[in-house]
């Protein structure tokens, strides 16, 4: 049966004089396979600058006195709550300022984080 719909497309997109269409540029199927295709990359790359954050505070407080890595759970946990799944480009984002935050710590001369960083709201 999936053999002769492809053939019935090949079929109809060989006649067809409007503009070349790429195989299902408007099927919903294809939408939602990019958005799971989408998720597991960026659940990795939330994850990566989690451990890094969490190192880097390591590093930074070996004690834990400042509270550093509390801050940093928190942070994640509430930013984690407060942004849907499926708000890729608020997440991107998100990663992005957050990439900037750990550039910024990891500097000689920082020595934590400060109550309000992350994207705002």
């Amino acid at each position: 049966m999936r053999y002769l719909q492809q053939a019935y497309n090949r079929e109809a997109a060989a006649t067809d004089t409007t503009l070349p269409r790429s195989r299902g540029e408007h099927s919903e199927d294809n939408k939602m396979s990019a958005l799971k295709a989408a998720g597991p990359s960026l659940k990795a790359s939330v994850a990566s600058l989690y451990r890094s954050f969490l190192r880097e505070a390591r590093r930074k407080d070996p004690n834990g006195a400042r509270g550093t890595v509390e801050d940093i759970r928190r942070r994640f946990r509430t930013d984690a709550a407060n942004v849907g799944r499926r708000e890729f480009q608020r997440i991107e984002f998100m990663l992005r300022e957050g990439h900037k935050k750990l550039k910024l710590m990891q500097m000689p001369g920082v020595t934590g984080v400060a109550n309000k960083w992350g994207a705002k709201r």
